[in-house]
């Protein structure tokens, strides 16, 4: 998921608070995510807890450089929905359909 930092509430001294940075991701041929800043392995579920939380991503695929972003943020969808993660408001599936819907490109026109 692409996007420009949003804020959201306030941080000390009453100033807004900022989302961190998109992370990127390299998603190799087996599946696996790895974040090319933090140089670690990354799981659908953390990624989900954080796209939960505000943040955003953006995937490669490792081979190629071709972006597959989509194709791991529905993973992450599938996931939640196989682990019964639930019914929107309980435990954020509702906010990882927002964020589908938040990454979506304009349509041509």
């Amino acid at each position: 998921m692409t996007g420009s930092r949003r804020t959201e509430g306030a941080g000390a001294g009453g100033s807004p608070a900022r989302t961190p940075p998109a992370r990127d991701l390299a998603r190799h041929h087996d599946g696996s995510l790895y974040d090319t800043a933090r140089q670690c392995p990354v799981a659908l579920a953390e990624l989900a807890e954080d796209v939960r939380g505000g943040g955003s991503f953006r995937a490669r695929d490792a081979a190629t450089g071709r972006d597959c972003t989509y194709r791991v943020l529905a993973a992450v969808l599938a996931q939640e929905v196989a682990w019964g993660a639930g019914m929107p408001g309980r435990n954020g599936l509702s906010a990882l359909r927002a964020a589908v819907s938040a990454v979506r490109p304009p349509a041509p026109g």
